[in-house]
Parts: structure tokens; sequence; C-alpha cells
């Protein structure tokens, strides 16, 4: 990917919608199969909506302000109605996509995460702990989101 288009190629991208079936299916035990789909609001502005194959009900839900800073997309995270979240998830051009490694605070909840981004598909794994012990995240490794409907 090239760094000089920035945020504009960063959101043509990610824009679209994602499901880690295959995953889910070759270790239905270590991953529930879910879905994610990345909305562009325009204005460099994104929403993320996430549910479960089984009920279809969105869990999480998140809007973001998608900033530049050098050869860094940042994800600034907000809620619905545009509160800040804090916890931003920062992006770097990797060979042939985008990349993303960080941690951050809320409240008493120390969190992680990595990622990745190509064309064909989303990387994501966010664990939480509190006390050192993890209460939110697979415990196991990422989620392989791969696209679908779309294709760039």
């Amino acid at each position: 990917m090239d760094a000089t288009n920035g945020s504009e190629e960063f959101i043509r991208v990610i824009e679209g919608t994602y499901t880690n079936k295959k995953q889910a299916q070759s270790d239905p035990t270590g991953f529930i199969w879910a879905w994610i789909q990345w909305i562009n609001l325009g204005d460099s502005k994104l929403q993320s909506r996430q549910w479960y194959h089984h009920d279809g009900e969105v869990y999480r839900e998140r809007n973001f302000k998608v900033e530049q800073l050098d050869n860094t997309i940042i994800l600034v995270n907000h809620t619905l109605d545009w509160k800040s979240v804090g916890c931003d998830i920062q992006w770097k051009v990797a060979h042939d996509g985008w990349k993303s490694e960080g941690s951050c605070t809320i409240a008493d909840l120390e969190v992680y995460y990595t990622g990745y981004l190509s064309k064909d598909q989303y990387r994501s794994w966010d664990r939480g702990f509190v006390n050192g012990k993890q209460v939110i995240g697979n415990t196991k490794s990422e989620f392989i989101f791969d696209r679908q409907y779309k294709k760039l």
C-alpha cells in the first residue's frame, strides 16, 4: 500500500463486510462465527458493527474519525453519538496493507490490540485485562475475517 494516498486509501480498503466463517468452521470450539462491517460515513468518518451469525444481533458499534499523521492512520474511537472513548487505533503501512499494534487503558481495563488489513482480509485480536486476568477477547489467537460481497 502507498502511504501517500493516506486516509482516503485506508477508508476505501477497509469499507465492506467481513466474516470469519472459514475460521469458525475449521475450529468451532475456538472461534464463534462472527461478522464485522465497516461503513464509510463520508467526511473521513467510519462506523463499525459486529454481530454473531447465530442471532444476527449487533453487539458492538463504534464510530471513528480517520486521521493521518505522517505514515500512520489513526482511528479516533467514539460512541455512536460521537463521544470520545479513547483507545484510538493506529495503523501503519505494511507490504500489502496496514498493520496495527498497541495498547491503552480504559478505567481499570488494559487493552492490547493487533490487526492487519489487506484488500481481501481483516484480522483483529483485542484482549482486555483487569488485574492481570483476561476478561475480554479470544484467548487463542486473532479473528481472521474474509471480505464478502464486494471485491476491491
